[in-house]
């Protein structure tokens, strides 16, 4: 999102993937990013084409995905103009194969095998996930209506409840009303 963001405002008749690139390699040296994941072609093209640029300014980019290098963008529209791409990732960014156990991390910590996706959105739904949230954060202090600043984005987010869990790490509830329509 940050980079479609800066993408505007570039003069015209400029690369604006080098203009990016240059700016971000004014700022820092290696970019970590957490999940790569490639869903439509115009991520594609600015993934292959900021990729080459900050690599050219010595940059290094450091990546997790849940895909290969040659799984990314499968099956996906005009993927011919990412694939010639995928070599040139794998080479600069060497893949670990971390394996893929049946593990779903994400319940780690839940201290039961409850679901972590509450379906279909009904008064059930949103019962059972209210009382996961409830247990999860049991015995801390649950804040309620906290605004969180985001310093990049200039604003900030209402949280409508948050607590800690067992571990001391923060939980923050929320619906997709609180996060998507009124934030």
């Amino acid at each position: 999102r940050d980079a479609f963001r800066s993408m505007h405002g570039q003069p015209s008749g400029e690369n604006v993937f080098a203009a990016m690139a240059a700016k971000m390699a004014r700022e820092f040296r290696v970019l970590l990013l957490d999940e790569l994941l490639v869903t439509h072609i115009s991520e594609a093209i600015l993934v292959k084409n900021l990729f080459r640029h900050m690599w050219a300014r010595g940059m290094t980019i450091v990546t997790t995905s849940n895909y290969l290098p040659e799984e990314l963008y499968a099956n996906g529209f005009n993927r011919d103009q990412f694939v010639s791409f995928i070599p040139e990732l794998a080479a600069q960014c060497q893949v670990i194969n971390m394996g893929g156990d049946a593990t779903d991390y994400r319940k780690e910590d839940m201290g039961c095998d409850e679901s972590i996706f509450f379906h279909p959105l009904d008064a059930d739904a949103t019962a059972s996930f209210n009382d996961a949230f409830e247990r999860m954060v049991a015995g801390s202090e649950v804040e309620r209506d906290v605004d969180l600043p985001i310093p990049e984005e200039k604003r900030s987010i209402r949280v409508p409840a948050s607590g800690s869990d067992r571990q001391g790490a923060r939980v923050a509830k929320f619906s997709f009303q609180d996060v998507c329509v009124q934030n």
